[in-house]
This record gives C-alpha cells, sequence and structure tokens, in this order.
C-alpha cells in the first residue's frame, strides 16, 4: 500500500497545510485545490 506526504501553502491565508494520505486526488479536493468541471 503506498501513501503520499504533501505541504501545501495557502497564500491567501499565509499558511501551510501538511499531510498525508493514501488517495492524494481526493485529498486535494477536499483542500479545493483541483478545479472541478
Amino acid at each position: 500500500m503506498s501513501f503520499y506526504v504533501y505541504i501545501l501553502f495557502s497564500s491567501s491565508l499565509n499558511r501551510y497545510y501538511i499531510g498525508s494520505t493514501n488517495d492524494l486526488e481526493e485529498r486535494l479536493k477536499k483542500h479545493s485545490f483541483i478545479k472541478l468541471n
């Protein structure tokens, strides 16, 4: 089983988000970084 560690930065909040997940695409959607059609 693989997993991902990520560091995201919100320029509007001037804040970093650090986390891990086994479903990176779903996790990024929850952080609103992927625009949905």
